[in-house]
């Protein structure tokens, strides 16, 4: 069950909390996947997949002050959509009852479309099944326990960079690029398409070498489907097929991908912000050429016709089409900073300068470019907080090897901060490394005054840029803190190893252990009486397959879950 409150606390984020008691449930919540960052004021979409063994008849959900819900969208095995009507509760400020218009049994997918506030902290986001009173017909909500999932966002105040990206509304004619001066991208041909995109659409096609026909073959369509996840295919008449990413891609967030097509080793390769998502290995290779041009935000024109498919709304930055295959390496490499031009090896589009006339075909479209917060400079993860009696210690971490300096700052209302420090990464001992080829820096306020302290930290970086990290809310003097807290493990996804933390505000028994998705208990990290402090416990996944796998910490205050994802 969940229930929607505000507090201070020592970890930033949403938590989507649904609690594991000790009778079976009637259903579970199998998957939650909530942006790990949202900018204030933005929109953005939350989802949920719902396995019930019983029928529920809809969902209350209850968002953070200041958000708004817009849109909710239920699937039925993830494709069939469920009529739905969205009510607001009387006297429950941001508390929404989702009734469905048939019983849900079995498998469902929910898409909630929300729109953030404008004050950045942690809250409680809580989202409880709805059952029909078998005597009195009354929908009510439903008091059974199900599993407990933690999803941390961090809410930050909303920016605009320098940089340039290429916006998209419903209204966009899709930008088409001249098949003579793109790389070929037949399935025959070595080749790699890659882009950053910002998306809340479903549905939609994002890149295109399609007219739509099912007489014609095609090489590659890229479409963010029903479910929030991205497909890359290709197809001959009445025959697709399909790579696709496992989590969601239209949750409002930045996202890189990358398709890549190596025809010589039979590989067609996706990947999702530089991590293996879907492979599809070819025995025989089909011969799929590409006759025409390649369309940016929606269907190549069929003869006669204007561009099909829905088209795309959100913003794409960064358009490359390389002549050749790229590897898993040199995407990470890259991903992160704009590039010029490709060396002669393909086209790229950085959207800062309106694009070339000779790339286009046909009359040029009306496209709109706008600045973004897509800054190209890896963002401070996991900022975190604790209280001593002789102050507060923040901690926090970056890949980001272009920072100059971390400038500290501190408010007394989360609106109007003030610079109480700095650390230079370049300085000695200035920070620690940490998993996954991150840093961890650490600074410590002795002085903080007493009551609620918001804290964050603003990145500057070498060309003169800043960033401001998400803000976390510390309480001081009188706040409770649970006496223990799953903080969740780094780098996430990860492959082989990983590096899962937690807290104990007083000594007690912990049991931590890994389960996975069939419920199979996989390990057992820590079993054993601890002290109070932050604690952390290295995992190595060895043999195991790549999936979604779950951590459990057990104390005496009962037991909290967090997903992890192991990405080989």
């Amino acid at each position: 069950m969940f229930s929607c409150c505000k507090h201070a606390g020592v970890w930033p984020g949403i938590v989507w909390a649904m609690l594991l008691g000790g009778v079976p449930a009637f259903g579970q919540f199998q998957e939650i996947h909530v942006p790990e960052h949202l900018t204030a004021g933005q929109a953005a979409n939350l989802f949920v997949t719902w396995e019930g063994r019983r029928v529920a008849d809809g969902f209350r959900i209850e968002l953070p002050a200041g958000w708004q819900l817009r849109e909710v969208r239920i699937l039925r095995y993830g494709y069939e959509p469920v009529a739905a009507t969205v009510q607001a509760v009387s006297g429950q400020a941001g508390t929404y009852d989702v009734l469905a218009g048939q019983p849900l049994r079995g498998g469902h997918e929910l898409v909630f479309r929300v729109q953030t506030g404008e004050l950045p902290g942690r809250a409680l986001c809580v989202l409880t099944p709805l059952l029909r009173h078998v005597r009195t017909g009354r929908v009510q909500l439903e008091r059974q326990d199900a599993l407990q999932v933690t999803a941390p966002v961090s809410l930050r105040q909303a920016f605009e960079g320098e940089n340039r990206v290429l916006a998209f509304d419903p209204a966009t004619v899709p930008l088409l690029l001249r098949r003579q001066a793109v790389p070929d991208l037949g399935l025959r041909a070595a080749f790699t398409v890659e882009f950053w995109l910002r998306t809340t659409g479903l549905n939609e096609v994002v890149l295109s070498t399609w007219t739509g026909e099912e007489r014609t073959a095609y090489p590659l369509e890229l479409v963010v489907d029903g479910r929030g996840r991205f497909l890359a295919y290709y197809g001959q008449p009445g025959r697709h097929h399909a790579l696709r990413t496992q989590h969601p891609v239209a949750d409002g967030r930045w996202h890189h991908v990358a398709v890549t097509n190596d025809p010589a080793a039979g590989w067609t390769r996706l990947y999702l912000d530089g991590q293996p998502a879907d492979s599809l290995f070819h025995e025989l290779l089909p011969f799929i050429d590409m006759p025409g041009g390649v369309a940016v935000g929606g269907r190549l024109p069929a003869p006669g016709r204007r561009a099909g498919g829905r088209p795309f709304t959100g913003r794409l930055d960064e358009l490359r089409l390389w002549a050749r295959s790229r590897t898993r390496a040199e995407i990470r490499r890259t991903m992160h900073e704009p590039l010029p031009d490709l060396g002669g090896q393909g086209v790229v589009l950085g959207f800062e300068q309106p694009v070339p006339e000779h790339l286009i075909d046909g009359r040029p479209p009306r496209l709109r470019r706008q600045p973004a917060d897509l800054d190209f400079f890896l963002p401070v993860r996991n900022l975190r907080g604790t209280v001593d009696e002789q102050g507060i210690r923040l901690t926090w971490e970056t890949e980001d090897r272009q920072t100059e300096a971390f400038i500290v700052e501190r408010s007394g209302d989360g609106r109007h901060f003030e610079e109480v420090g700095r650390l230079e990464p370049g300085a000695a001992a200035a920070g620690v490394h940490a998993p996954g080829g991150a840093v961890r820096f650490s600074f410590f306020d002795p002085d903080p005054g007493g009551g609620v302290r918001f804290y964050r930290i603003r990145q500057r970086f070498r060309n003169g840029s800043e960033r401001v990290s998400g803000t976390i809310k510390m309480g001081l003097g009188g706040t409770e803190e649970p006496d223990a807290l799953l903080i969740g493990n780094f780098p996430n996804p990860f492959n082989p190893a990983t590096t899962i933390s937690y807290s104990l505000q007083k000594r007690q028994h912990v049991r931590l252990a890994v389960w996975d998705l069939s419920g199979q208990l996989v390990a057992v990290l820590v079993d054993e009486e601890q002290g109070e402090g932050y604690h952390e416990v290295h995992f190595e996944a060895g043999d195991l397959p790549s999936g979604t796998y779950f951590i459990h910490l057990r104390t005496a205050g009962g037991v909290q879950t967090r997903q992890m994802v192991l990405a080989k």
